[in-house]
C-alpha cells in the first residue's frame, strides 16, 4: 500500500497560531491586573510602580498581537520582526511582573523583621 501526502491546509496553522496569541495575550493580561489590584490594596509605591509598568507593557503586547494576527492573516508570514518583538514582550512582562512580586514579598520580610 502506498501512503499520498496530504494536501496541506494553509489557512489551519495560521488559525491556530492566531488562537495560541490569543491565550497568552488574555493569561498575560489577567496575571498583570492580578498584581496591579494587589499592589494598590498593599499601597506599596514601589510595587505600584513596577505593576504599572508591567500593565503598559501588557497592554503594549495586546497591541503587537492584534497588529501581527491581521498581518497573518493577511500575507501568511508567521515569523516576522512583530511575533519576536511580541515575544520578548511576553517575557518581559510575565518577568517583570514576577520580579515586582518576588521584591514586595522581600520588603515585607525586612519589615517584619526589622519592625
Amino acid at each position: 500500500m502506498s501512503e499520498q501526502l496530504r494536501s496541506r491546509d494553509v489557512g489551519l496553522q495560521p488559525e491556530r497560531t492566531s488562537l495560541a496569541w490569543q491565550r497568552t495575550v488574555f493569561s498575560a493580561l489577567v496575571f498583570t491586573l492580578a498584581i496591579v489590584r494587589v499592589a494598590f490594596s498593599r499601597d506599596d509605591k514601589v510595587f505600584i510602580l513596577l505593576s504599572g509598568i508591567a500593565a503598559l507593557l501588557a497592554l503594549a503586547l495586546a497591541a503587537v498581537s492584534l497588529r501581527r494576527q491581521r498581518k497573518v492573516m493577511i500575507e501568511g508570514e508567521l515569523t516576522t520582526a512583530s511575533s519576536l518583538l511580541a515575544k520578548r514582550l511576553i517575557s518581559l512582562v510575565l518577568c517583570l511582573a514576577s520580579f515586582s512580586l518576588a521584591l514586595h514579598a522581600l520588603f515585607n520580610l525586612l519589615q517584619r523583621g526589622l519592625g
